[in-house]
């Protein structure tokens, strides 16, 4: 079993064997079908996660130059960037964010409860995946299981990272979310502004998230196909 179709196809020609989809599952109690955001005027950006040098660090930091440039301009509204990050990884973010008028470092829960009451507090959660480096080859052909938490919170999510990482594909794919594939800051300026200023595109991108994760990923639905794929191998 594998997690994504990047990874069936390229284990399959890499092995030679028939490889099945098993994809993360999400309780059906968590999935929440989301409505627009009342706050226009400040807007925070959520991350809940793991942050480190090798992976999250680079992009997070491209979406925070581009919302302090944008807050320092006269737009309509302001962005606030929350990190909710690991116990391990805390002290580290703190130190990359130390005072920054536009960044708060939380530590995320580990309760299922919490975590979903987390993420359902923000207007908008950001996925990002690495450019450069190690990283971007090692994460080609995964898909984080807070892709699919994300799109279960009822919240747009932003994804910002290399076209050929397997989470853009997926968002690309299945018309999910805001997707920003090019690395300057006006591209995800222009996303945060369509985000703002689209209110009826908002609703439409929570609609399409909200079929795709009850439809595709919903536990009911996961199991289903586990037993079928199951069956069809040993018997």
């Amino acid at each position: 079993y594998v997690i994504s179709d990047g990874m069936k196809l390229a284990y399959e020609q890499r092995y030679g064997y028939r490889f099945h989809v098993l994809g993360n599952v999400v309780e059906n109690t968590w999935i929440t079908k989301g409505k627009v955001p009342d706050n226009r005027d400040m807007l925070s950006i959520g991350y809940v996660g793991s942050f480190t040098d090798n992976s999250q660090r680079e992009p997070i930091e491209d979406v925070v130059k581009a919302i302090y440039d944008m807050n320092q301009a006269d737009g309509v509204c302001k962005f606030k960037l929350k990190l909710f990050v690991t116990p391990a990884t805390y002290q580290y973010a703190c130190k990359c964010f130390a005072a920054h008028p536009d960044v708060d470092v939380g530590v995320a829960p580990v309760d299922d409860a919490d975590f979903y009451k987390l993420l359902r507090s923000f207007d908008l959660l950001l996925l990002p995946s690495s450019f450069t480096g190690p990283s971007k080859d090692y994460i080609k052909y995964s898909v984080p299981a807070k892709f699919y938490s994300y799109l279960a919170a009822g919240v747009v999510v932003l994804y910002y990272g290399d076209s050929e990482s397997e989470q853009i594909r997926l968002a690309i794919d299945n018309n999910l979310g805001l997707v920003v594939t090019d690395r300057a800051p006006g591209a995800i300026q222009d996303a945060l502004q369509q985000f703002a200023g689209d209110q009826s595109g908002v609703q439409d991108c929570l609609d399409r998230q909200y079929e795709f994760i009850r439809k595709n990923h919903d536990a009911n639905f996961i199991r289903e196909s586990f037993y079928r794929s199951h069956h069809e191998c040993f018997y």
